[in-house]
This record gives structure tokens, C-alpha cells and sequence, in this order.
């Protein structure tokens, strides 16, 4: 088995720090994902035009910014919320 490389692990500790880091704006990482989904489904479907398309990039482009608002405060093993936080990351 290969070690990790430092600069992944540092990148996942970063991550997991922003997430659960206290923030004023709380975002729970599940609605990120499932902003997400909703936009790829209705936008960036099998079916699509280059103005959908262009409206689906608008919204997650605006998603990727709420990213630094997301938090899940409670990383026990079993914390369904971090999961869904690095699933929308």
C-alpha cells in the first residue's frame, strides 16, 4: 500500500478544519449537495442546450462560493454531515 502524499493529507485536514469551524453563516452540507444535484438534474441533464448549461455553470459557480459558509459541527465517526460536506467539496 502506497503512503498518502503530505500534500493530499494537508488538503483533507484543511477541509475538514473549514467544515468545522465555527461560522456566523451556517450552510448544512447536505443542502450544498443537494443544490448541486438539483442543478446538474435540471441544467446539465443528458438533454441540454448551451443557455441551460450556461445557467447551470452560473449556480454552481455561486455554490462553489457558499462552500466556505458550509459547517458540520459534531465530527464523531459516524457524522453523516462531514460525508456530505466532502462529497459537495
Amino acid at each position: 500500500m502506497t503512503p498518502p502524499d503530505k500534500k493530499d493529507l494537508s488538503e483533507a485536514f484543511e477541509m475538514i478544519d473549514m467544515i468545522t469551524a465555527p461560522k456566523s453563516k451556517k450552510i448544512k452540507p447536505i443542502a450544498v449537495k443537494t443544490e448541486i444535484l438539483e442543478t446538474m438534474d435540471k441544467y446539465i441533464a443528458p438533454f441540454r442546450d448551451g443557455k441551460n448549461m450556461e445557467k447551470g455553470l452560473s449556480i454552481i459557480r455561486g455554490l462553489r462560493e457558499e462552500l466556505s459558509n458550509m459547517h458540520a459541527p459534531d465530527f464523531s465517526r459516524y457524522n453523516l454531515e462531514i460525508t456530505e460536506a466532502i462529497e459537495a467539496k
